[in-house]
């Protein structure tokens, strides 16, 4: 008979705090790292989802901490200046991924060399509290789970079916689900540095190929779930007689986007606007925007609460508040691709196995059932034939993708 091979793994994680104040881990790590890559702050924060802003103040925070300045900017010129680590940044950084290193592979030896008297029971634990003392340094940051809960960071575009749904499975698994609901890109971000959460929801496929390049999913537990059409969205009442998407562009229209660097709907909207529109037309519907949503829920508010005259949405808007949103269809030409909301097993997670049985429960007849309840379209077929303003099918567009944001779009 095979000898069943050893399943347990020890996973170290390191912060360096300093006066109780938090210098030095995996989020601020990531950052020095990106800008090393990139050779610029802002691709760095744009690479993780992070406003310039807050690449900046946690730069100062550990510059400060140290009393030496670990990343330097280089003045402007025909490249447009950017900015590298210092010899003192190059070093912690390097010294950091030793350190990391080095503790993972001593536990790693410890483990093995306790792993038989692990398994008589009373070891195992005396064996982690031993490890929780050498290797964390503050217990509230390592607050581990029970094996029957998982956090989900999830696009706001998905929220009405994914709500419905958490409640059936935590009912059908007497399982735990802590939902996080927001702008996809925020999400990003949040997770990076906190290095927490068991599963990542997207609004597209956008922020999906971002998560992947940092290498924080598993690639191969990715799954599609359901499909969006982009339209504009308006008042009830339509003050304005919108009917297209050049009436976004008359002077006076007051007009509401999501933010297009961290939410999927943001990013459509630039694509479409960049795509279909005259220069000039650009130029006046980009002054008639009045605010960036932070989701694609606060998107749809927008127009609930009269905010704007319109907002380019999703084709659902119309269904999240029927008595006071109504949706008008773009011509098929001006719909560039369809998005699609995947999910995906982070690789913070603590429990695999229940990650992966609610993203298969996510793909059950059950789960489509409650997507189509609320409009959601769950197959390519629907998609294609879906009609546009014309009542024409819109026919076999792109479906999914990357889209990389123009940096006359970048929000100072």
């Amino acid at each position: 008979m095979k000898k069943k091979k050893n399943n347990f793994e020890i996973c170290v994680k390191i912060w360096i705090n300093k006066n109780q104040q938090s210098f030095l881990g995996s989020g601020r790590i990531l950052l020095l790292r990106s800008i090393k890559k990139n050779g610029s702050i802002r691709a760095a924060a744009k690479e993780l989802n992070m406003s310039y802003k807050k690449a900046w103040d946690l730069i100062n925070s550990m510059n400060k901490q140290t009393g030496h300045l670990l990343v330097e900017k280089k003045a402007g010129g025909k490249s447009g200046g950017g900015a590298t680590l210092t010899v003192k940044g190059e070093k912690i950084l390097q010294e950091y991924i030793k350190l990391e290193k080095k503790l993972q592979t001593q536990t790693n030896h410890l483990f093995k060399k306790m792993y038989i008297k692990i398994l008589k029971g009373a070891t195992f634990f005396f064996f982690l509290l031993i490890l929780q003392s050498c290797v964390f340094s503050d217990k509230k940051t390592d607050s581990s789970p029970p094996s029957n809960e998982l956090y989900v960071f999830c696009g706001a575009a998905s929220k009405p079916p994914i709500e419905e749904i958490i409640t059936i499975f935590e009912h059908q698994m007497g399982s735990k689900i802590y939902a996080t609901f927001g702008g996809s890109g925020f999400l990003l971000t949040q997770m990076c540095l906190s290095q927490k959460g068991d599963i990542y929801l997207p609004g597209s496929s956008d922020f999906m190929e971002k998560a992947k390049n940092l290498g924080i999913i598993y690639p191969e537990t990715e799954r599609r779930l359901m499909y969006l059409i982009p339209e504009l969205s308006v008042p009830k009442n339509n003050p304005k007689k919108i009917s297209s998407l050049k009436d976004l562009a008359q002077p006076g229209v007051k007009v509401g986007i999501g933010h297009p660097e961290n939410v999927c709907l943001g990013m459509y909207a630039v694509e479409i606007i960049e795509n279909t529109l005259a220069e000039k037309e650009k130029k006046i519907l980009k002054s008639n925007i009045l605010n960036f949503a932070e989701s694609c829920e606060k998107t749809a508010n927008l127009v609930s609460f009269n905010m704007v005259d319109v907002a380019i949405g999703w084709n659902v808007f119309q269904h999240w508040d029927s008595v006071r949103i109504k949706n008008i269809r773009l011509h098929k030409d001006e719909i560039i691709r369809i998005g699609y909301i995947p999910v995906a097993i982070s690789k913070f997670t603590k429990n695999k196995v229940l990650a992966q049985q609610f993203i298969d429960f996510l793909m059950s007849p059950a789960a489509k059932q409650v997507y189509r309840k609320y409009y959601y379209l769950t197959d390519t077929s629907e998609v294609f034939e879906y009609k546009d303003i014309d009542g024409c099918p819109i026919g076999h567009k792109s479906i999914g993708g990357f889209y990389q944001l123009p940096d006359t779009w970048l929000l100072k």
